[in-house]
C-alpha cells in the first residue's frame, strides 16, 4: 500500500494553538513544504532533522553566535547535511507498512540545516523569527506525534536518523549510553536494547556494522551518543517513551544499499514492536 505524506509548515500555528492542536489536524496546516509530518497507528515515530537542503528566502545562514553566547565557544556547531536520511525514512516507513500494514509517524525536514538545526535548542537552532516558525513546526509535529502514541498505545519509541562522515560501513547507536532508553532498559532489560532479539540484532544479522557492537558493554561514541530530540523526546527524564539515535555511514545512506539497509530497519522495528510495544489490549499484531 502506498500512502501519502503531508507538508506542514509552522506558519499559523501561535503558541497558544499549539498546544491545543491534536496529531490529526497536523494535517490541516499546509505551508510550504519545509516538514513532512504524517501521523500513523503503531507506536514508532521517525524523525529526520538533517536531509532537506530547501533554502528560505529572506532568511540568513545561522553564524553559531548563539551557540557561542550560551557555551562561551562554537561547540558543535554544525552545517554538516546528512545525505538521503530524508530517502532512507521514508523507505522505512513504506517497508514497515509492507511488513505489517500499519503506518509508523513520520517526521522530516527538508529545510537547510544552514538556516535551521532541528536537533539542538532553539535559542542554538535559529537565527531569525522566520526560521523560529519552521523550527517550532518539526519540534510541534514530534512533540504532539508522541502525545498521540502515549495516549493510545502507553508507551512508544522514537528513532532519529542522521548521517556521519566517519568509516561508510558502520552504523552509531547514541542513547546517551542508555539514558534515552531507561524505560526499556529497566522494564525490559539490556537485552531488549542490544541481545539477540533487541532493537538492533535484526541489523547485525544483515551485516551491518553496529557501533558498539550488539552485545558489547562499550560505551557509545561520545561525539554521536544522541543529541537535542532523543534526549528531549526520550525516557532521559523518565516516562515510557524511549528514543534510540541511528548515525549512519555514507555507504549505508548510498543508492546501491540505501533500499537494503531501509528493510533491515523496518524489520528491526517491526519485531521490536511486536515483541516490546505490543499491549495486550491493542489487538494489533500486524500480519
Amino acid at each position: 500500500m502506498v500512502w501519502g505524506f503531508v507538508a506542514l509548515l509552522a506558519a499559523g500555528i501561535g503558541p497558544a494553538t499549539r498546544d491545543a492542536a491534536t496529531a490529526e489536524n497536523l494535517q490541516g496546516n499546509v505551508g510550504g513544504g519545509l516538514v513532512t509530518a504524517t501521523p500513523g497507528t503503531l507506536p514508532i515515530l521517525l524523525s529526520a532533522p538533517h536531509g532537506g537542503t530547501r533554502r528560505m528566502d529572506g532568511v540568513p545562514n545561522r553564524t553559531g553566535e548563539n551557540v557561542a553566547r550560551k557555551r562561551g565557544a562554537k561547540t558543535n556547531f554544525s552545517f554538516a547535511f546528512d545525505r538521503n536520511t530524508d530517502t532512507l525514512t521514508f523507505a522505512v516507513a513504506s517497508a514497515i507498512e509492507r511488513l505489517t500494514g500499519q503506518r509508523p509517524y513520520v517526521v522530516v525536514a527538508h529545510f537547510s540545516r544552514r538556516q535551521i538545526d532541528a536537533n539542538r535548542p532553539a535559542e542554538e537552532a535559529v537565527e531569525s523569527d522566520e526560521a523560529r516558525k519552521v523550527y517550532d513546526a518539526y519540534h510541534d509535529a514530534l512533540r504532539q506525534f508522541r502525545a498521540e502514541i502515549l495516549a493510545r498505545h502507553g508507551t512508544g519509541i522514537l528513532i532519529d536518523l542522521h548521517g556521519h562522515g566517519g568509516n561508510p560501513e558502520v552504523l552509531y547507536r547514541g542513547t546517551a549510553d542508555g539514558q534515552t532508553v531507561r524505560n526499556l532498559r529497566e522494564t525490559r532489560g539490556q537485552d531488549a536494547l542490544t541481545g539477540d532479539t533487541g532493537l538492533l540484532a535484526p541489523l547485525a544479522r544483515a551485516g551491518i556494522k553496529l557501533q558498539p557492537e550488539n552485545g558489547s558493554p562499550a560505551a557509545e561514541n561520545p561525539a554521536l551518543n544522541g543529541g537535542y530530540i532523543v534526549r528531549k523526546y526520550g525516557s532521559f527524564a523518565g516516562g515510557s517513551f524511549d528514543a534510540v539515535q541511528l548515525e549512519l555511514g555514507g555507504a549505508l545512506r548510498g543508492a546501491e544499499r540505501l533500499p537494503g539497509v531501509a528493510e533491515a530497519l523496518g524489520e528491526s522495528l517491526v519485531q521490536y514492536w511486536r515483541k516490546y510495544l505490543v499491549r495486550q489490549d491493542d489487538g494489533h499484531g500486524g500480519k
